[in-house]
């Protein structure tokens, strides 16, 4: 539809996301990487994503994590974040979210100070249950990210120009 680009994650509530992050693949969650970094990148805040989604169902989970991925093959996930779609209006307002109906979902990670060294990838995990902190439905509910309408804000230190650098 109007060329966008759509990836498709299929909830499973009992697979914890420190499996999820470092699976070479899974149906349930996506992984979208930088280059290797040619230099230390040092990140500190707040980082958050907006994400364009829709869901086959009325109500759904959606975690974000951004993730370590070293040059030893190690994997670290350094901070998390989530959001109910049902509050895509207000955090204090909770609306069924219509199924197949695309809905722009903005939340704020938890804030954190740690940096990524030469070799690393840092990784945007998208997923729906994050099994230690959020809600735990019936698995099977599909969320599918509109990846052209869809973004993540990393804190880095020395903004975008430091993290184009050491992409070089």
């Amino acid at each position: 539809r109007n060329g966008r680009v759509i990836e498709t994650i299929v909830d499973d509530s009992s697979i914890d996301a420190t499996v999820l992050i470092a699976a070479p693949q899974s149906p349930n969650r996506l992984v979208y990487q930088t280059p290797a970094l040619t230099a230390p990148v040092h990140m500190s805040g707040i980082a958050w994503v907006s994400l364009k989604l829709s869901f086959d169902q009325p109500a759904a989970v959606v975690s974000a994590a951004i993730v370590d991925y070293r040059a030893d093959g190690t994997v670290r996930l350094v901070t998390r974040g989530w959001a109910d779609p049902q509050n895509h209006r207000s955090k204090w307002l909770t609306s069924r979210i219509k199924p197949f109906e695309d809905y722009e979902i903005e939340f704020e990670l938890q804030p954190h100070d740690y940096e990524f060294q030469a070799g690393s990838r840092i990784g945007l995990v998208v997923m729906s249950t994050d099994r230690l902190f959020t809600l735990r439905p019936p698995a099977g509910t599909k969320l599918m990210l509109d990846t052209r309408d869809s973004s993540a804000y990393l804190p880095i230190v020395g903004g975008a120009r430091s993290l184009r650098d050491s992409m070089q």
